[in-house]
């Protein structure tokens, strides 16, 4: 790989890193439990922490 394609990737991947790393400040996480048919299910639930908006959904199942 030639330097400035490292040099690129390298700092695509910080700038990454940099932006996730502020994104915890602005929303909160909360750790949602519960139990149906005798199988248990856990998750988070991660909402805006300023807002009182309803919020669009995504549940990520794997």
């Amino acid at each position: 790989m030639n330097r400035w394609k490292k040099a690129l990737t390298i700092s695509i991947l910080l700038l990454f890193i940099f932006l996730l790393a502020g994104c915890n400040e602005r929303y909160r996480e909360l750790p949602v439990d519960f139990e149906y048919a005798g199988n248990s299910v856990s998750g988070s639930l991660v909402l805006p922490k300023n807002s009182q908006e309803p919020y669009p959904v995504v549940i990520f199942v794997h």
